[in-house]
């Protein structure tokens, strides 16, 4: 009896297998099957930060080019942490936030975007997850293209019972902004 596998069942696999994967690098950017036209996205040196307690993703050279012309606030991209917890610390320039949730942050790009054109998130940190852990999940969409989706892995965390410097820090602002 042989077994040839669908390309839901290679899905399936690969939602159990991806862990394990992207533990070591940042997973390869996935398109999703609909229109053809695609949304490219290049990683750059786009990484997560861990300091023992909290996760960022430092965008760093993170591109997304469009193959067609997307109108303003056309481009979305939305940065989850599945089932988790994420805090926002700031829009990159270009973006505006759309909406904001404990799991889920949106933006959409003010400006239009033309056919080829590489458009650049600011380098920067832009949300953590608050010593959850997890994955972050970013996901690109924009009117007649398809999806394009790529996650980090969050390293577990390490609780020293320490308060860092830069955990004091937070706690400090957010209590100030609250």
């Amino acid at each position: 009896m042989s077994f040839t596998p669908t390309r839901r069942s290679l899905i399936k696999a690969g939602a159990w297998t991806a862990p394990a994967i992207v533990l070591a690098t940042a997973a390869p950017a996935t398109a999703v099957s609909g229109s053809g036209r695609a949304l490219i996205l290049a990683l750059g040196s786009t990484r997560i930060e861990h300091d023992g307690l909290f996760s960022t993703l430092r965008y760093d050279g993170f591109t997304i080019t469009p193959d067609s012309a997307i109108p303003a606030a056309g481009l979305v991209m939305t940065v989850t942490n599945p089932g988790r917890f994420l805090f926002q610390l700031g829009t990159p320039s270009g973006w505006a936030l759309t909406s904001s949730s404990p799991g889920a942050i949106v933006y959409s790009r003010a400006a239009s975007s033309a056919a080829g054109e590489t458009v650049a998130v600011p380098n920067g940190v832009y949300f953590d997850d608050e010593g959850v852990g997890g994955s972050f999940v970013l996901s690109f969409t924009a009117p007649d293209h398809d999806l394009a989706r790529v996650s980090f892995a969050i390293p577990a965390r390490r609780d020293t019972g320490a308060v860092s410097p830069r955990d004091a820090a937070r706690a400090r602002e957010r209590q100030a902004t609250s």
